[in-house]
C-alpha cells in the first residue's frame, strides 16, 4: 500500500514579519564589534590587586624571623635551630643547631647572619658579658666564628659594633667596644671603656664611628679604630644626651637642658657652616616627655615638642615645618628617608596619633616634606616597614577577620595591594615580599602585586 504525505496546498504565501538574512548579519557584526570594545574597555581599566594565597610559611621564634636580601632566616619556636631559605619559595638552603636561645637575628652582609645568643633576653651588665655570644653564619650555612659579647647594631658597610667583655679586667668597667668583620669575626679593633663608659652615635657612612666620651665627641675611623678628631660639643654640667648621628658632612647632636632641647649642627669639614636651634622641650598632651629627638640617614630630623613636631632640615638647622598635635613623626619611613635622589628631605613624612607608635589603632597622617602640609589622614591605620620600598611606603589596617594593605608612592597617593587573613600581625616586607607573623607562632610569606600609578 502507498504512503501518501499531504503537503497541504502549495501557494504562494504572503511574506513573515522578522529580520531578514542581510539585517540577522548587521545585528551580528554589530554584537562583535560591542564585545570587541567592551573587551578593549575592560582590558584598559586597571585590575585591582590582589594578594594571593602564600608562597610558603613556617613556625618562628618571636622576632626570629628576617627576610635578607637574598635569604629568610627562621629561628624555630624553641630558640635552639635557625634555618636559612630562599625567600620567595621557602625552599631549605641550610640548618644550624644553637647551644643557646636566640636573642636577636640580624643580616651584617647579603647571606651572612649574626644570631646573638644568651641566657636571658634584655639588656646584661657588663660583667656578664661573658655568657654572651654572637654566632656568624655564613650563605651555605657554614658557622664563620662564635664572637663573645654583645651586639649594638651594624654599621652602613657591614661591620658589627660590639660590646665585648675585657680580657684580664678584675675591677672596674671591664668592656670595651668592638668592631667586628662578619666575613672573618676578627676583631678589626677595640676601645676599652674605661671608667666614662662610651656611648655610641648612629652612624649614616661606612668610613668613620663616633662615640660620645663625657662632653666630647671621638670621630675615628672605622677600619682601624685610630682617633680622627675629638669634638666638644656636649655641656654635660647642665644638659642630658639625647642622642647624635654621624653623616658623612656633619654630625648632629640633641641635648636636653632645662625647659629646651638643644640640636647641633658640628661640620666636620672646615669650609661647612656650623648650626645650633633651641626648641621649647615640655610635656606633651598624652603625659609623654617631650624634646624626643629622631633622625634617619635622609636630610630630615625630628624633634617632639609638647604640642608639636618640628620637622627640621639637617644641614642648616632651618625649621622646615611644624606638624601641630600630638603626632609621632617617623623619619626614616618615606620619600623623604630615601637617600638616592631625594637626600634633600623632599617627598613625603608620616606621623603616628595614638596611645602608642605600635598600637595598630593609631592614626597615620602624611605631610609633604617641604612644607608640612598635610596629604591625607588614615584612622584605624598603622605603619609596616618596608626594605628596599623606593621611597614609598606601607600601611595596614583590620577589618573583619583580614589585613589590609596600601603601598603609599613617593607622592603619598594610595594604592589598595589587597588583603590576607588574619589581625594582630607583625608585618614587614622586602621589596615585592610580605612577611607576616602571627601569635600562633606562625609565618607566612606572600608576593605583593605591582600597581600602575594614575
Amino acid at each position: 500500500m502507498a504512503v501518501v504525505i499531504d503537503l497541504g496546498e502549495i501557494t504562494e504565501q504572503a511574506p513573515v514579519d522578522g529580520p531578514t538574512l542581510v539585517q540577522v548579519r548587521q545585528r551580528l557584526l554589530a554584537s562583535a564589534a560591542a564585545v570587541l570594545i567592551l573587551w578593549a574597555l575592560v582590558g584598559s581599566v586597571p585590575a585591582v590587586p590582589r594578594i594571593g594565597e602564600p608562597l610558603w610559611s613556617a613556625q618562628a621564634l618571636p622576632l626570629g624571623f628576617l627576610l635578607g636580601a637574598d635569604t629568610a632566616y627562621v629561628v624555630d619556636p624553641g630558640g635552639r635551630l635557625i634555618s636559612g631559605h630562599d625567600p620567595a619559595t621557602g625552599g631549605l638552603r641550610w640548618k644550624v643547631a644553637l647551644d643557646a636561645l636566640a636573642q636577636e637575628v640580624v643580616e651584617a652582609a647579603p647571606g651572612i647572619v649574626a644570631v646573638q645568643l644568651g641566657p636571658q633576653f634584655g639588656v646584661i651588665p657588663t660583667d656578664q658579658l661573658g655568657d654572651l655570644t654572637v654566632v656568624l653564619i655564613g650563605p651555605s650555612g657554614r658557622t664563620i666564628a662564635r664572637v663573645p659579647g654583645q651586639l649594638y647594631g651594624v654599621f652602613p658597610g657591614g661591620q658589627l659594633l660590639m660590646l665585648q667583655p675585657l680580657a684580664g679586667c678584675q675591677e672596674g668597667d671591664c668592656s670595651q667596644l668592638a668592631v667586628v668583620d662578619p666575613a672573618t669575626g676578627l676583631t678589626a679593633w677595640s676601645l676599652p671603656s674605661e671608667s666614662h663608659g662610651f656611648f655610641p652615635a648612629q652612624s649614616c657612612q661606612p668610613h668613620t664611628f663616633a662615640v660620645f666620651d663625657g662632653e666630647s665627641v671621638q670621630i675615628r675611623a672605622l677600619a682601624t679604630g685610630d682617633l680622627v678628631t675629638r669634638l666638644r660639643v656636649l655641656d654635660t654640667d647642665s644638659g642630658l644626651l639625647q642622642g647624635g648621628v654621624l653623616y658623612d658632612d656633619e654630625l648632629v647632636t640633641a641635648e636636653i637642658v632645662h625647659n629646651g632641647l638643644i640640636l647641633t649642627g658640628t661640620p666636620l669639614a672646615p669650609s661647612a657652616q656650623a648650626w645650633t636651634v633651641t626648641l621649647p622641650q615640655g610635656v606633651t598632651p598624652n603625659g609623654v616627655s617631650g624634646g624626643l629627638f629622631y633622625a634617619g640617614c635622609g636630610g630630615l630630623i625630628t624633634a617632639q615638642l609638647a604640642n608639636a613636631t618640628a620637622v627640621i632640615d639637617r644641614h642648616t638647622g632651618a625649621i622646615r615645618a611644624t606638624i601641630p598635635g600630638d603626632l609621632f613623626v617617623v623619619p626614616e619611613i618615606g620619600a623623604a628617608a630615601v637617600t638616592d635622589g631625594l637626600s634633600d628631605g623632599t617627598g613625603i613624612l608620616l606621623a603616628l596619633k595614638g596611645p602608642s607608635a605600635t598600637a595598630t589603632q593609631n592614626v597615620v597622617l602624611v605631610f609633604d616634606a617641604a612644607n608640612g602640609t598635610r596629604l591625607a589622614f588614615y584612622p584605624g591605620s598603622a605603619i609596616q616597614l618596608w626594605d628596599g620600598a623606593g621611597g614609598r611606603a606601607l600601611l595596614s589596617y583590620e577589618a573583619g577577620e583580614r589585613t589590609h594593605f596600601t603601598a603609599l608612592d613617593a607622592r603619598g597617593r594610595a594604592h589598595p595591594l589587597g588583603a590576607v587573613d588574619g589581625t594582630n600581625l607583625d608585618c614587614r616586607a622586602r621589596a615585592d615580599l610580605l612577611a607576616c607573623y602571627a601569635d600562633d607562632k606562625s609565618v607566612r610569606v606572600w608576593r605583593l602585586p605591582p600597581y600602575a600609578l594614575p
